[in-house]
Parts: C-alpha cells; sequence; structure tokens
C-alpha cells in the first residue's frame, strides 16, 4: 500500500489481484465463497499465473466480477481500519497520482518477507506498465503505475441515491471493450449492483492508519501527490 496525502490513507498500490483474493478464500472459508461462485469468477475474468503476466492480458490476474458486498467482505477479512473509498478519494487519488512521474523499483523493501508468487507479479506488472501506457498512447505516470489507469473500473461508495455504489477507472479496451459505446448494461452497476456481476468491476481498499506506525515490510516510496515523503506498508 501507499501513503496518499490527498485522502489520509494508505492506498493499494494495485487492484486486488486473485492471488491477494485467494488468500482470503483459503484463510477465511465462507459458504458464499465455494468452488462454483469462483468458477463463475474465473468465468468472466479467467485467470493467469504471474509468469504468464503481460501487457495484453494483466487484467486477468485482477480480481474482478465481484459484488460490493463481496468486496465488502474482503476488506472486513483485511481488518477494522480497511475499507473501498469513496467516490470523492478515488477520484483525489486518481488526479494526484496523474500529476506524478512513475516510481522507480518502488518494491525494494516492500516485497521483503513476501511469498516468490506475491514478488514475481508486483514486478511483472512494474514491467509491463510501461507497456501499457506506451499501448495506449499515455505518458507514463504514478496513476499508470497504479493501474488507476488501464486497470479495472473499481467499485466506490457514493453515499447517495440511487444506489450505494457506482465504479470509477478507465479500464483498458482489450479487457473490456470500449465503455463510451451506448447501450452498454451500466445501468446495474448504479441501480443494483448486488443484482449481477459485470467483468471489468474490480476493487482496491484505503486503509486509515498513521504512517508513523510500523508493521511489516515497508518502503520510502512518498505521498500520491508527491509532496512530502512517507512510509509505504506492503
Amino acid at each position: 500500500m501507499l501513503w496518499c496525502e490527498e485522502v489520509g490513507a494508505y492506498v493499494h498500490w494495485l487492484p486486488v489481484t486473485k492471488i491477494q483474493f485467494e488468500y482470503f478464500l483459503c484463510a477465511a472459508p465462507d459458504a458464499h465463497f465455494d468452488a462454483p461462485w469462483y468458477d463463475e469468477i474465473l468465468r468472466l475474468n479467467p485467470r493467469i499465473s504471474p509468469c504468464e503476466l503481460g501487457a495484453r492480458n494483466y487484467w486477468r490476474a485482477l480480481m474482478t466480477g465481484l459484488r460490493p458486498s463481496e468486496a465488502q467482505r474482503f476488506a472486513s477479512w483485511c481488518g477494522d481500519d480497511y475499507r473501498l473509498p469513496t467516490e470523492a478519494e478515488w477520484s483525489s487519488i486518481f488526479h494526484a497520482a496523474r500529476k506524478v512521474p512513475p516510481k522507480n523499483e518502488p518494491f525494494a523493501g516492500m516485497c521483503e518477507g513476501a511469498s516468490d508468487r506475491v514478488q514475481e507479479i508486483l514486478w511483472r506488472f512494474d514491467e509491463v506498465a510501461p507497456q501499457i501506457a506506451q499501448q495506449m498512447r499515455c505518458a507514463p505516470s504514478l496513476g499508470s503505475q497504479m493501474l488507476l489507469q488501464f486497470g479495472t473500473l473499481e467499485w466506490v461508495q457514493t453515499g447517495s441515491p440511487p444506489s450505494a455504489w457506482s465504479v470509477k477507472g478507465e479500464p483498458a479496451p482489450g479487457f473490456c471493450g470500449d465503455l463510451s459505446i451506448p447501450g452498454l448494461p451500466a445501468e446495474p452497476l448504479i441501480a443494483d449492483p448486488e443484482s449481477c456481476r459485470f467483468a471489468a468491476a474490480g476493487f482496491r481498499l484505503i486503509r486509515f492508519r498513521s504512517p508513523e506506525i510500523s508493521g511489516g515490510a515497508q518502503a520510502k516510496n512518498g505521498s500520491a501527490a508527491g509532496s512530502r515523503g512517507k512510509e509505504a506498508e506492503s
């Protein structure tokens, strides 16, 4: 996670990956998240291993197709100080990160103690991020490096009718097509997001915790806006 001064919280470096969610599935058995449930998720967005990850399939490593309530259950498992961002918080993180150049070797201290496949997927994503920006004809930035751009649509809290949930983000057209095309089934995402699944809908969490409190492997990564150094928690 990266400390973001703009919202006063840590934010996940990437949208939650399938690897992260699989740790949750193993550690917190729940009849809701059974094998047929995961088969349905993988039908919407098939899984790949870290060694297969490239600029033309990277979204398959991300956990998508979830309903907001399922993402909330993951957040609860992570801890009381984790939650999905509000629409305003997500927008603040997005606009701040787009103004900052990509970070060099951001995982230097964050990978310490992590499993081999976790380390590999982090490095793989960092390797392909410039390629993704190039193929989307976009200048690389911290925003594209964190897949706030060209990652997934991400669930956010709206706090107002007609739905408590909406989605933010600019996913790659190779993942879910051009979302500007009229007639796409966007209404269920706003009106009743628990009634269906959308292959492109993923999420990331924010964590409200003082950056001065240490815990786990850490690295100096700075705020999303690059205003001053803070510690990033893996």
